[in-house]
C-alpha cells in the first residue's frame, strides 16, 4: 500500500465526518485499518506491558476523594477561543497546528469527551459534540489536540511505517498535555475530576483480573460474573453497585483482549505522562519513535530510566502529587 493511497481514504473520511455521515466516515475507518493491520512493520511485536500494567496502584482513599467529586463541582466549559488551546499544546510540544480543525460535529457523532482523528499529514480533525449538547471542558480539548500533535510530528517524515502511533504512548502524549494544562491553570477539584478516567480504568483492570480467575471462564466481558469479586472490593467502598455496573456496562460482552489493549493498557498513558512531566524533549521524541518494537525497548532508547517509568505500582503517588499540583 502506498502513503498517497492511505491519505487519499484519510481525506474522504474527512469529508464524511465534516458532512454530518457518521456511517460513511466509519466505512473508510474500516477500510485504512484492513489495508495497514497486516503489514509486518506496523505489528507491535513484544510491545505491550501487560505484567506491568496489571500491578496498577490507586489506594482506597484516592478512589474515595474522587468518587465524592459532584461533576457539577467541574463544570468548566470551554471559555477562551480555542486558538489559545490549541496554541498552548503547540508551545508545548513545538508543532504547527495550524491545520488542525476543531469541529462541532453534526449529531450523529457522539464523543463527549471528543475525539481526535487523522487526516493526511497535518489536516487532522477534532471531533467535538454540538454547542449545547455536552459540555466541553478545556483540558478534554487540549488532550485531543495533544493527540493531533502526535499526529502531525509522526507523519512529517511522510513514512509508511510511522502512521501508527503506539497507544500505549499515544495516550501518555496527550495526557501529559492535558495534566501540564491542569497543574498550570486547573484548580484541586479539578484536577481530582479528571482522575476519574483513570479511576474507571483501574476498575477495568481489576475486573479483568476477576475474570482470570474465574472457575469457568467465560468467553467475553461479563459484569455479572465478577460484580462481587474481592478485586472490585475498593470501587465497592466507594461507589454502590449499581454505579459500578454502570461504569462497566460499555465493556459488556467484548472480548479480553479488545478490552486490555484497546481500552486498559492504552490509558494507563496517564501514569507514563506524570513520570516524565518535567521532559517535553522526551514526550517529543516519543511521538518520532517507531512502535513496532518492544515498550521496554523504546524507553531505553531515549535514555530514560525504563524501570522507573514501568513501575505502574507508583501510580498513586503520582496521582496524589498531580491533585495537589506538585507534580
Amino acid at each position: 500500500m502506498e502513503l498517497a493511497e492511505f491519505y487519499e481514504i484519510e481525506g474522504l473520511r474527512r469529508q464524511a465526518i465534516i458532512s454530518g455521515n457518521s456511517e460513511l466516515a466509519d466505512q473508510y475507518s474500516y477500510e485504512l485499518y484492513q489495508k495497514t493491520c497486516h503489514l509486518p512493520h506496523l505489528v507491535f511485536l513484544n510491545s505491550f506491558a501487560m505484567p506491568e500494567v496489571l500491578q496498577t496502584h490507586i489506594s482506597q482513599s484516592l478512589i474515595n476523594d474522587i468518587a465524592l467529586i459532584h461533576p457539577d463541582e467541574t463544570h468548566q466549559e470551554v471559555d477562551q477561543a480555542e486558538n489559545f488551546y490549541r496554541s498552548y499544546v503547540e508551545r508545548l510540544l513545538n508543532v504547527d497546528l495550524s491545520k488542525v480543525e476543531i469541529l462541532r460535529a453534526a449529531g450523529n457523532f457522539k464523543h463527549a469527551e471528543g475525539r481526535a482523528v487523522t487526516c493526511r499529514a497535518t489536516d487532522h480533525l477534532v471531533i467535538l459534540p454540538p454547542r449545547g449538547e455536552e459540555y466541553v471542558s478545556p483540558d478534554l480539548l487540549i488532550h485531543e489536540l495533544g493527540h493531533t500533535a502526535e499526529y502531525t510530528l509522526r507523519r512529517a517524515s511522510n513514512d509508511i511505517e510511522m502512521l501508527r502511533s503506539h497507544l500505549l504512548f499515544s495516550e501518555a502524549i496527550a495526557h501529559f498535555c492535558q495534566y501540564k494544562y491542569m497543574v498550570e491553570f486547573g484548580t484541586r477539584t479539578e484536577r481530582l475530576h479528571a482522575l476519574a478516567s483513570v479511576t474507571k480504568n483501574h476498575m477495568l483492570l481489576r475486573a479483568l483480573r476477576a475474570h482470570r480467575e474465574l472457575r469457568d471462564q467465560p468467553a467475553n466481558f461479563q459484569v455479572s460474573r465478577i460484580i462481587d469479586h474481592e478485586y472490585l472490593d475498593v470501587y465497592r467502598a466507594a461507589y454502590t453497585k449499581d454505579r459500578i455496573e454502570w461504569l462497566l456496562e460499555d465493556y459488556e460482552g467484548r472480548s479480553f483482549i479488545e478490552l486490555y489493549f484497546t481500552e486498559a493498557e492504552p490509558r494507563m498513558g496517564a501514569v507514563l505522562a506524570l513520570q516524565v512531566m518535567h521532559n517535553g524533549a522526551a514526550i517529543r521524541e516519543l511521538c518520532l519513535m517507531k512502535t513496532n518494537q518492544p515498550v521496554r525497548e523504546m524507553l531505553d532508547n531515549l535514555n530514560l530510566k525504563t524501570e522507573e517509568l514501568m513501575d505502574f505500582t507508583q501510580a498513586d503517588a503520582l496521582f496524589r502529587k498531580f491533585v495537589e499540583g506538585t507534580i
